[in-house]
């Protein structure tokens, strides 16, 4: 059995602790070797209890990682990531890839052109029995509709610290959990041509969609809500509708997804062979869609993908 990858996460948060280190520290496929951040007080009580060195230098955790995870808001990632798809490393990233579509689009041409292979941690995409759900659903259609809802109070949370991270609260939803939707509908309806979106009050945003494939996605966004009420995902086509199954612990569900991501990744760069659809080519894609839609948001018009 051929040695376990290292892996090394940058960024050293609420977040990252609870799911990247934990899920990590416990995949047999990847040895978790270091951790880089800011903060030398966090970085170090982030790896105890694990087998991973804390960092404080980008160069130095380079030289201890062969996959490096990432756990840093938007404007943080896409900037290091430069540093590390060229210094060969391979990626798993946090979505959105990046908010600007110009600077998505470079980081997946700088990986496309030095074969690094990458993962962009798309939740829903690797939680097994979503997975399978939507490998089973897109077998299924065609589809007419899907629809994504997703409410929360997150950006109405005081004293919250993934609530209280700068850049939620200057992009919104959007940007937040907008990856999450525009990536589950297109795991089953496919690539986005055109994005149509409208601003309401606060942080509510609604969304329509129209997929190579010809069907529609719609998507409502809101996460300011004091009382939110409960979201999904419907899909709706000539012979019924379907949902997939619901996930109660997002917690224990984001780790075990993760743990997923990092196999599927770890096998990738071992063995090779064709790359996982939610790669980073794919992240620049949902970068696109969702550009497209701020635009809209501000020109009043259909904007192409």
């Amino acid at each position: 059995m051929p040695a376990a990858l290292r892996f090394g996460v940058i960024g050293s948060g609420t977040w990252a602790r609870s799911v990247h280190i934990h899920a990590a520290a416990s995949e047999p496929l990847v040895q978790l070797t270091g951790v880089l951040g800011r903060d030398a007080d966090r970085t170090t009580a982030a790896v105890d209890g694990t087998s991973a060195q804390p960092f404080s230098q980008l160069e130095k955790f380079l030289d201890a990682v062969d996959i490096v995870g990432f756990a840093v808001p938007p404007a943080v990632q896409i900037r290091m990531a430069r540093s590390v798809i060229e210094a060969g490393k391979h990626v798993l990233l946090e979505k959105p890839v990046a908010i600007d579509a110009d600077d998505a689009a470079d980081l997946a041409a700088r990986a496309r052109a030095r074969s690094i292979r990458s993962l962009v941690f798309f939740t829903h995409r690797f939680v097994p029995e979503l997975a399978k759900w939507t490998a089973e659903a897109k077998g299924e259609g065609p589809w007419a509709i899907g629809r994504v809802d997703s409410y929360s109070s997150l950006l109405a949370v005081a004293g919250d610290a993934v609530a209280d991270s700068a850049w939620r609260h200057e992009h919104g939803s959007l940007w937040d959990v907008g990856p999450h939707a525009v990536a589950r509908l297109c795991g089953v309806l496919g690539p986005v041509a055109t994005a149509v979106a409208r601003r309401g009050r606060g942080d509510c945003r609604t969304i329509v969609l129209q997929h190579d494939s010809g069907a529609i996605g719609i998507i409502s966004l809101a996460a300011d809500l004091r009382i939110a009420p409960p979201g999904g995902m419907q899909l709706v086509g000539s012979l019924g509708s379907a949902a997939p199954p619901a996930v109660t612990d997002w917690v224990t569900g984001a780790r075990r997804a993760y743990r997923c991501a990092l196999q599927r990744l770890a096998a990738e760069v071992t063995h090779g062979g064709p790359a996982h659809e939610c790669n980073l080519e794919f992240g620049a894609h949902v970068t696109r869609v969702l550009s497209a839609a701020e635009r809209s948001t501000q020109t009043d018009r259909v904007e192409v993908v």
